[in-house]
């Protein structure tokens, strides 16, 4: 559990890292304006919520449908 806890931690640290690298990159190589930068974020992360919540789905009812039914070959 401590394991799990620590990885998690470290995950978080990394997302918001990232996302302070991000918003220049979209602003400047984009051209995307300041003012959605915050709600391209936030899609971004309610995306990444709703996936992690319908592969947790997936994967709780079996391993093979899962991943056969991923978009990967």
């Amino acid at each position: 559990m401590r394991i799990g806890t620590i990885a998690t931690v470290f995950l978080v640290f990394g997302h918001f890292s990232a996302y302070a690298f991000v918003s220049p990159a979209l602003q400047e190589l984009s051209g995307i304006d300041e003012s959605h930068v915050g709600p391209l974020l936030f899609g971004f992360g309610a995306a990444g919520m709703i996936g992690d919540f319908v592969a947790g789905s997936a994967l709780s009812r079996g391993c093979t449908g899962a991943c056969r039914s991923s978009p990967c070959p």
